[in-house]
């Protein structure tokens, strides 16, 4: 008998798992007189018309998937031909069936069957011809970092799953019958979620490859948080870093156009989520976020994996995972787009309306990628829609409110970066030429932080409220935690004003104040971050990070 030899190109493509059953499959019920007892029976012949006495009959739902977590993976038939050639399985809950039969010396057939109905009923399957079994063979590259991890291989529906080797990354399949299969591609790590290997095409006698290959390139990202980096020491959570990537740092030819390959990992292997804020791979420069749950201070062995190399990956860039509401963000805007919107990275989705009245904000080169550039006399971005909602703290709520800013000028004018309204909270360029965190104290006045603001440069702009307290970082120091009173007025909170950048212009706003120079990576959320968390932002957002350290 000639054997065929075919080969089969597939992608193991980290990063996306899949859904699919895991538990283990009896075809027989053992319940009560209440179930459904479909079933489904056939005869049996070889190519001679002899019937096939005492061959195992497996049946199995053609999306199964057998648990692997207690690596017995030995089968029970769950029937056997008679002499006749004949087979009848009971107890078939409606789903989609394949049910094959094989005598163990190298004949088998697969037939499908379909129980579609709670009525009590046999499906006749009629009679089919055992044929010579086929084999698949394959090699799967894993990991570079982690040459260790225990990888399987399963076909759906058919029960089967092969051990990769851990030296060879081959596996195989014998005595399959003829068919077209999906295999299912899992591993002990959940670096390599599970992942689907359609239309594996197995022909009487014939011998099918399948190489499987991982993504090509990988690098490790170190965090650097001791005295020679980003000099924190405490633990910080839920942490999302910024990834720059330059022509120096990053061979952007090898990956896809607009890295919609690009996935990272723990050390563990765990998958991070991430954002894609830019990608110019034209211009090799690219900045990105991932959510990294946990940077140790005072450490630099920690880091996380950086992959990419796969034509066949698509984009897992997801900016509400990174900015998750649940860890505090209500309000994320990168101020990188072209118009006519500002997104908002969470998944509130509070975008920003860029006013075009009589001249809209421009798209300038930022802290972070672009940014807007705000002209100082009309231009600025509402969010419409906040003037209620999560964005609208109490007066002694807990928020924080940051942005990168670049003030062209100083000129003893009130230049308001983001604001909440006249009468709640607002950071601005004040008129002594200071950076200002205010926050009405209804009936009495603001409360007031500040510290010298400096022109014609970048600076990361941070204000907190904490209950009673408030705190006003620049450049991740705290420069002013105590609170004095400026501007007293009787007038009380109000909730009439929506969220804007570049201005406080509004409903209950007297003076409108307009920013100029450029506004970068605003965010605001309804917690009270910690000196390790703001500090941390700053050394890795500068223009020179000092958190990462590309290994």
């Amino acid at each position: 008998m000639s054997i065929l030899i075919r080969t089969i190109v597939a992608y193991i493509i980290i990063g996306l798992p899949l859904s699919c059953s895991n538990n283990a499959y009896q075809a027989t019920d053992t319940g009560g007189g209440s179930e459904i007892t479909n079933g489904a029976s056939a005869y049996v012949r070889q190519s001679d018309g002899t019937p096939v006495n005492n061959a195992q009959v497996f049946v199995r739902p053609q999306r199964f998937l057998r648990d692997t977590s207690s690596l017995d993976f030995s089968r029970i038939p769950d029937a056997y031909t008679d002499e006749t050639g004949y087979f009848k399985i009971d107890s078939l809950k409606p789903d989609n069936y394949f049910i094959e039969v094989n005598d163990n010396h190298s004949y088998a057939v697969r037939l499908a069957c379909t129980v579609s109905t709670t009525t009590k009923q046999v499906i006749d399957l009629g009679i089919d011809t055992l044929r010579p079994t086929g084999t698949v063979r394959g090699a799967i590259t894993q990991s570079p970092t982690s040459p260790s991890i225990g990888m399987y291989v399963q076909i759906y529906g058919l029960d089967r799953i092969a051990r990769v080797n851990a030296v060879t990354g081959t596996f195989s399949f014998d005595m399959l019958p003829a068919g077209n299969f999906s295999l299912h591609v899992l591993s002990s790590s959940p670096l390599i979620p599970g992942v689907d290997v359609d239309n594996i095409a197995v022909l009487a006698g014939d011998t099918a490859t399948v190489p499987v290959a991982v993504w090509k390139s990988f690098r490790q990202l170190i965090f650097n948080t001791t005295s020679t980096g980003a000099q924190i020491t405490g633990t910080v959570v839920n942490f999302p870093v910024l990834v720059r990537l330059t022509n120096s740092n990053f061979a952007f030819g090898d990956a896809k156009k607009n890295g919609e390959d690009v996935r990272f990992a723990r050390s563990n292997g765990t998958p991070l989520p991430y954002e894609i804020e830019r990608w110019d791979s034209a211009n090799g420069q690219a900045e990105l976020w991932v959510n990294v749950d946990t940077i140790v201070g005072n450490n630099q062995s920690r880091y996380m994996t950086m992959f990419w190399g796969n034509p066949n990956a698509v984009s897992g860039s997801n900016s509400a995972a990174v900015f998750d509401t649940s860890n505090g963000y209500q309000g994320v805007w990168h101020l990188g787009e072209s118009g006519p919107l500002a997104k908002d990275a969470t998944v509130n989705h509070y975008d920003g309306t860029l006013n075009s009245m009589p001249a809209a904000p421009k798209v300038a080169a930022g802290a972070i990628g672009n940014a807007f550039a705000f002209d100082g006399i009309s231009s600025f971005i509402e969010m419409t829609g906040t003037a209620s909602g999560k964005l609208d703290f109490s007066e002694n709520g807990t928020y924080m409110v940051s942005a990168w800013v670049y003030a062209d000028t100083l000129d003893g004018i009130h230049d308001e970066i983001v604001s909440k309204g006249w009468y709640q909270y607002f950071l601005e360029v004040g008129s002594n030429n200071t950076w200002e965190f205010n926050v009405l104290k209804g009936g009495v006045g603001w409360e007031n932080s500040h510290s010298p603001a400096t022109s014609k440069v970048w600076s990361y702009v941070v204000g907190i409220r904490s209950d009673t307290s408030q705190y006003l970082y620049v450049n991740g120091t705290c420069v002013d935690s105590i609170m004095k009173f400026g501007n007293r007025t009787p007038s009380l909170r109000s909730s009439a004003d929506n969220f804007k950048i570049g201005t406080h212009s509004g409903a209950s706003d007297p003076y409108p104040w307009f920013f100029k120079g450029k506004i970068d990576e605003v965010r605001i959320l309804n917690s009270a971050p910690g000196a390790d968390w703001v500090k941390l932002c700053y050394m890795n957002q500068k223009s020179t990070d000092a958190l990462i350290v590309f290994k």
